[in-house]
């Protein structure tokens, strides 16, 4: 490798644990644009929709469609694969700095 690419591998976890934590973030701010409206207008309670921020359902996705409610960003549905794959990568950039760490001390 050259020593021009290893700067940037020494950063890759600190990165990945933000992107991953800023896609987490990301995916509760869309669960709640859109479970806000639909618990709202009665569709389902709250906590019932807290299963369907990390969970597809058949439930969740009924409720979301039977909400007619709009609200000034016009989203009108919600998928976990966002909350999922930002866990994966803020877990394995937290795990990567650690194991890096642990090398480095040895």
């Amino acid at each position: 490798m050259s020593r021009h690419a290893l700067p940037f591998l020494s950063r890759w976890p600190a990165f990945l644990a933000i992107l991953g934590g800023l896609a987490v973030l990301s995916a509760i701010i869309w669960w709640g644009l859109v479970f806000r409206q639909v618990v709202s207008a009665g569709y389902m309670d709250l906590s019932s929709s807290f299963r369907c921020a990390g969970f597809n359902s058949t439930i969740c996705d009924l409720a979301m469609s039977l909400c007619t409610q709009k609200h000034w960003l016009n989203i009108t549905w919600y998928s976990p694969l966002l909350l999922w794959l930002g866990l994966a990568a803020a877990s394995v950039g937290l795990l990567g700095g650690s194991w890096r760490h642990d090398q480095s001390v040895e």
